[in-house]
């Protein structure tokens, strides 16, 4: 299901999705859901991208040492391509995050035209449903599941379908943005088409964009820093800190005033809808 989010007070009315669902922020509208591995390996023949992850993260961890003071064990696969995934390398997971809110501010910052935040909700993507009240978000079950598939190559007939995980060791950046990853587990097919064969009926359902139009970003990224939701805040450190001084130059382009009866009117006009 696409949807255009039309004002700021059909904004606030989707906001408050939350349960059991996922989040991706994208700067622009027009792009799909991939992973940096799909693009990487877009003009490889498929027969080859099995082997190819595989060299991938062999050739990884004989060297993350040289690097790293302390890194996973030899077996845990998903700890390891989490690491390679933090540090920019290509990789099948695709990361997403528990926020609404954060997922916005990935989807605005830096946008250049109409930007979008997917919703997928994850209840949906196994036969075990979560419940309510669970002590962590970690599920054991899930990084077994991932890492018997990344123990090979696979084959082209694997069943697709996706897999919502975290490593049980979470780096600081994703513990902060409250990731998590959205793993494919047919490497030989389009992360969107592990995700949405196997939904067949419920693909509305289960997933939803969201379309963010460009006039409505500025409002959004006042909105989103009254509530601390920043670069200085989701990114550690010095590099966070100096990456979200942009929204000063953002806010300098238009009367703090105008931006702030615009949102409290939102609110307000939110607040009387009836429930």
């Amino acid at each position: 299901m696409i949807e255009i989010i039309r004002n700021m007070e059909h904004l606030l009315g989707i906001s408050h999705i939350k349960d059991f669902c996922a989040f991706r922020g994208q700067s622009d509208a027009r792009w799909h859901l991939t992973t940096t591995f799909e693009r990487a390996a877009f003009n490889l023949e498929s027969a080859d991208r099995g082997d190819l992850e595989q060299k991938i993260i062999l050739e990884f961890k004989r060297r993350a040492h040289h690097y790293l003071s302390k890194v996973p064990e030899k077996t845990s696969h998903l700890e390891w391509l989490s690491l390679l995934q933090h540090f920019g390398g290509p990789t099948r997971l695709l990361d997403f995050t528990r926020s609404f809110y954060i997922a916005l501010y990935f989807a605005i910052e830096g946008a250049q035209s109409d930007s979008a935040v997917w919703v997928v909700d994850i209840s949906f993507l196994s036969e075990e449903k979560p419940t309510l009240g669970v002590k962590s978000t970690y599920s054991e079950k899930a990084e077994v599941t991932v890492n018997e598939i990344l123990k090979t190559p696979g084959r082209r007939d694997d069943k697709p379908g996706i897999v919502a995980v975290e490593p049980f060791s979470l780096n600081e950046r994703m513990s902060i943005q409250q990731g998590l990853h959205l793993f494919p587990k047919n490497l030989y097919k389009t992360f969107e088409q592990n995700l949405f064969e196997p939904l067949g009926v419920n693909e509305d359902k289960a997933v939803r964009k969201y379309i963010i139009p460009k006039k409505l970003h500025l409002l959004i990224t006042d909105w989103l820093a009254q509530m601390n939701i920043t670069a200085a805040t989701l990114f550690p450190g010095l590099d966070g800190f100096a990456r979200s001084q942009i929204t000063h130059v953002k806010l300098a382009q238009h009367s703090r005033e105008i931006i702030e009866r615009a949102i409290r009117e939102a609110m307000e006009s939110f607040a009387k809808q009836p429930k």
